[in-house]
């Protein structure tokens, strides 16, 4: 029978948080088959974790008077199997048994092997067996419906937030259905191959993505091929650095000067380089160059004071400038670009989003709208 509402589960009475919490951060540095290779994700749950915290979910407490018996009896057959998980003569001796179960299938090198695997399956089910038909009359079975064994439906593991997909991909090791969402489309992308793609077609899913990328590889470096001429040696450049040397008598730069010069050089290459057709963020990293060549052009920058100023604190104002004209062109208008004097009062996260915005507003057409934010915005 199925685990009555009443009954409680494991994890409302014990867990083993000390020994999962140990594998769950050992966890952080494997590599070599983990999911976390398939993509990167911020807000990864530990595999270890997330099957310790479903078996001890999905399992009855064994001392609680309603957990099913048939759960107790598969519980006393399969526990043996695995080394120190003795379920003993009592109840309480089986809630042990299992709860070291769950300690130990934390562990990396035992989250794969099958009897592990077979033994929390076997479990799981027996957990959630229909409950078997009640037998009225004799003649209630002829019809052939209340006689028959209700069919077994594993349980629903729902994770309206999955991300990186922990959860939904240990529920389906244990053999429960599952239902994954998030918002985030990148997530929705790695759930779909890991939970559905990878599990349908196997190693010759990775031999069609190896064959779809060489293709794009070449074509890509077709398209590419005159800016990037090769060397006489025959090997392909992949950057060029253009450096002018410095005179050995450079004179030192006053960085109210320095501070001055910074807009007008950095407006006068953004026109140049709108009108050579570059856009977006090629057009915020390409200003850099012509903004390094105001200070680098002196043996060293001072200030009125005679403090040395570092290279570090003026690549700080050169974001801010590039920063002011970001907002200028998101903003349009001219009241919005006469607030943007203060821009580089601006925090950071405002101004990424600037960039962010202009990178989105010119590479979706020629160039940025006249006035791309509502009237009061």
């Amino acid at each position: 029978m199925g685990i009555p509402e009443d009954c409680k589960r494991l994890a409302e009475v014990d867990f083993p948080i000390a020994v999962v919490s140990k594998h769950a951060a050992k966890e952080k540095s494997i590599r070599h088959g983990h999911p976390s290779t398939l993509h990167l994700w911020w807000a990864r749950r530990p595999l270890a974790s997330s099957r310790a915290v479903l078996l001890a979910l999905l399992w009855p407490d064994p001392c609680d008077p309603q957990c099913p018996e048939e759960f107790k009896e598969q519980a006393r057959k399969l526990l043996p199997q695995i080394a120190g998980c003795h379920p003993g003569e009592g109840d309480a001796d089986l809630r042990k048994a299992l709860l070291r179960f769950i300690a130990d299938f934390a562990n990396w090198d035992n989250a794969a092997q099958r009897t592990y695997l077979e033994v929390s399956r076997a479990l799981v089910k027996a957990a959630h067996l229909p409950a078997p038909p009640v037998l009225r009359s004799s003649t209630a079975t002829e019809g052939g419906g209340s006689g028959r064994q209700a069919a077994y439906e594993p349980p629903l593991v729902v994770d309206p937030f999955a991300g990186g997909g922990s959860i939904p991909l240990e529920a389906l090791r244990l053999g429960c259905e599952a239902f994954a969402s998030d918002l985030n489309p990148v997530a929705c992308l790695i759930l779909k191959v890991m939970l559905e793609d990878i599990p349908r077609h196997r190693p010759k899913l990775a031999e069609e993505l190896r064959g779809v990328g060489a293709e794009i590889k070449r074509q890509v470096e077709q398209e590419l091929a005159d800016l990037y001429p090769k060397d006489p040696d025959g090997a392909t450049p992949i950057a060029y650095l253009i450096c002018r040397p410095r005179p050995d008598d450079a004179s030192v730069g006053d960085w109210a000067d320095v501070l001055r010069e910074l807009p007008k050089r950095v407006g006068d290459w953004m026109e140049r380089l709108q009108g050579e057709g570059v856009r977006g963020a090629d057009l915020v990293f390409a200003r850099i160059g012509p903004a390094l060549e105001i200070f680098s052009r002196y043996a060293k920058v001072e200030t009125a004071e005679g403090r040395e100023v570092a290279l570090a604190e003026y690549l700080e104002k050169v974001w801010e400038v590039v920063g002011r004209s970001a907002l200028a062109q998101v903003l349009g208008t001219a009241e919005g670009k006469a607030r943007n004097g203060a821009a580089g009062a601006v925090e950071e996260d405002a101004r990424l989003t600037a960039l962010f915005l202009w990178t989105l507003q010119s590479t979706n057409g020629d160039g940025p709208h006249p006035d791309p934010l509502p009237r009061g915005a």
